[in-house]
């Protein structure tokens, strides 16, 4: 009977081995942030006392304007910005979504996406809408309040973000959620937003990348989110209409 033996690994091709697994599976965790993160099945938690919501950042401010607000607060004549980051689609329709309300209501909206802003002249108030993409608040949508921070800071501004954290509605989900409202809000030094608003979004494979699109599926089929648009448009509105006379008191 002969023996069995071991065969001998080169040094070199068993490192290089392992760094490729290593690789493969950094690989996977970007496209996790990538696909589950921009805001798929999560729910806004929008509560009716906003105060309670533990991912609106400045909701003291927005309950107190909630309570002042009356029947000869309809029209507000703002000259607002509102600006958005957008990978799929989603962020932008709730930036258009919110644009289209606060025109009803009599202001004057500008609405455009983050990189074509050149001035913030002439603005009496600004929204700025972004997606959670690696853990963070999109890049150009930090990138804009960098850039465009002593304006900002000398005027009303308010923040929304969609991702998927929200969608497991559990304890920890739900500080995650105001760790991202928190770290947005840090990105003002100064004078900070009177809301840091999380937001559901979509998912559509439709629009990512075959290879993208494999993975996604892979994943998010484990952990049970399915395809669709979750998106709450009606406390979107309510967030809306009380950021509105937020925005107007200060």
């Amino acid at each position: 009977m002969k023996e069995f033996m071991m065969k001998k690994i080169p040094r070199r091709k068993f490192i290089t081995g392992i760094g490729h697994k290593l690789g493969v599976l950094i690989g996977l965790s970007v496209l996790v942030n990538q696909i589950m993160i921009p805001g798929t099945r999560a729910q806004t938690i929008m509560a009716d006392n906003l105060d309670t919501n533990p991912v609106n950042v400045g909701a003291n401010n927005l309950h107190n304007a909630a309570s002042s607000q009356g029947a000869d607060r309809n029209k507000f004549n703002q000259r607002i910005l509102i600006v958005y980051a957008s990978q799929f689609g989603s962020t932008r329709e709730i930036a258009e979504r919110v644009s289209n309300r606060l025109v009803a209501k009599g202001n004057h909206i500008v609405l455009m996406h983050v990189d074509q802003v050149e001035s913030l002249d002439g603005y009496d108030a600004a929204i700025i809408g972004g997606a959670i993409q690696y853990d963070k608040w999109m890049g150009s949508a930090r990138h804009f309040v960098k850039k465009f921070q002593p304006q900002l800071e000398s005027m009303p501004v308010a923040c929304f973000f969609g991702c998927l954290t929200l969608s497991r509605h559990d304890e920890a989900s739900l500080a995650q959620a105001q760790g991202y409202a928190e770290k947005i809000s840090a990105l003002f030094s100064q004078s900070k937003p009177v809301s840091v608003q999380g937001f559901a979004g979509v998912l559509d494979y439709r629009k990512m990348s075959i290879p993208v699109r494999i993975v996604a599926k892979l994943i998010l089929s484990i952990i049970g989110v399915k395809e669709g648009d979750y998106r709450d448009w009606p406390a979107i509105d309510n967030w809306t209409d009380v950021v509105a006379v937020a925005l107007s008191d200060k």
